[in-house]
């Protein structure tokens, strides 16, 4: 049982950086990678943007498209909300 939590031997070895993978820095308890935009290569293809939104009642959904919410008994009465 003790042998399962123990830290290998070789948890020091450093190993070079395979071809065409980004740098990963590790600080603290977070990560960055420092050669790409905003630190994060992962937001390379992300939609980026800052409200409000183009019309009232619409979204911006997670594949970039905007559409507009169905939700029900929402009417141009409540359009100021």
């Amino acid at each position: 049982m003790d042998n399962h939590f123990r830290v290998p031997p070789t948890w020091y070895d450093f190993e070079p950086r395979p071809e065409g993978l980004e740098e990963l820095v590790v600080i603290d308890t977070s990560v960055k990678e420092p050669e790409c935009e905003h630190e994060w290569c992962a937001m390379k293809s992300t939609s980026k943007w800052s409200g409000p939104a183009e019309e009232f009642g619409t979204y911006m959904s997670t594949d970039g498209v905007w559409r507009k919410l169905d939700i029900q008994g929402m009417d141009d009465e409540h359009s100021d909300l």
